[in-house]
């Protein structure tokens, strides 16, 4: 085993001290920068999956950055807000037209209770069951979340056809009382929407 032993001298001593007051430095500038806005970010429809149950054609997807700084500072502030998705199934038909097979709307509704300081989340297509997360990061990501959505049964599907899934997502005030209409006069931000995405397949 070799050993190298290094003799202490000015020059390295004030090498190693200007290579920490660097890397202080970087820290500093580290620490100091702003976290990305929400607004830069854009929001979409990712990880896309169709599949198939035992009866089912099944889906899945993420909704990414779906608030921007604005309704997050709304939803604090006392404003549910509402994650709509839309999807739409029809069998491609060049002659006559699509044929549409089926059209779901599935909203997921976010709110926040100031004084426990935690958020709840509502799913339209399991009523009944609420669900309540501590913290922001945590809502939004189990807020933009679609998995195992029933799109059709596969008995409908006719055999060797094309089809076309479109699906968005939009986000929307709640309609609020009349007595906190005021809270939307503070914050006058507008439906925001990702584009249509499309998924063509055979079955």
């Amino acid at each position: 085993m070799l050993f190298i032993w290094l003799r202490p001298s000015t020059t390295l001593v004030f090498m190693i001290h200007r290579l920490s007051s660097f890397l202080s430095l970087i820290l500093v500038l580290l620490l100091a920068a702003p976290a990305v806005a929400r607004d830069n970010q854009e929001m979409s429809l990712t990880d896309t999956v169709l599949t198939v149950s035992q009866d089912h054609l099944l889906l899945f997807t993420t909704l990414t950055n779906p608030l921007t700084d604005e309704q997050v500072q709304g939803l604090h502030n006392g404003i549910d807000i509402k994650i709509i998705f839309y999807i739409e199934l029809n069998q491609v038909q060049a002659i006559r037209g699509d044929k549409n097979l089926s059209t779901l709307e599935i909203e997921h509704t976010l709110s926040y209770n100031t004084l426990k300081q935690e958020y709840r989340l509502e799913r339209s297509n399991q009523a009944g069951r609420a669900f309540v997360l501590p913290e922001l990061d945590m809502t939004l990501q189990a807020a933009g979340n679609l998995s195992n959505i029933r799109v059709i049964e596969l008995n409908q599907l006719a055999g060797s056809s094309s089809y076309r899934l479109r699906l968005k997502a939009v986000i929307a005030k709640k309609q609020l009382p009349m007595n906190l209409h005021y809270l939307t006069n503070l914050f006058p931000w507008g439906d925001r929407e990702t584009d249509w995405q499309t998924v063509e397949f055979t079955y």
